[in-house]
């Protein structure tokens, strides 16, 4: 979810060093079809390629829902969830790659 070279995935990388979760963290990934070629597959039959998903909206969406997270006072566990609760959302296609989140999701 928090892409670990994109520079608009910098100020996500910060919020996770802060709470000790490192990038390479099993909750910071998810599996996704590579290209559009590959989808849609049997198992995923939503979810969008990875190649179409680093949007500048899914960036700030990232962003936007590990901060309300912080901002609840919840802590590292609760980021994970967070992390968790993103790459469902991913495989499963519902996760706004251009609109502006809110936090139903």
């Amino acid at each position: 979810m928090v892409a670990w070279d994109a520079p608009r995935a910098a100020r996500s990388r910060l919020r996770l060093a802060a709470f000790g979760i490192d990038i390479s963290h099993e909750a910071n990934g998810v599996y996704l079809p590579r290209f559009a070629k590959h989808t849609p597959m049997s198992q995923m039959p939503f979810s969008k390629p990875h190649s179409k998903t680093h949007t500048g909206q899914y960036f700030l969406n990232v962003e936007y829902l590990l901060e309300e997270t912080i901002a609840e006072g919840l802590g590292r566990s609760e980021i994970i969830d967070t992390l968790r609760e993103i790459s469902e959302e991913l495989e499963s296609g519902n996760f706004p790659l251009r609109d502006v989140i809110s936090r139903s999701v």
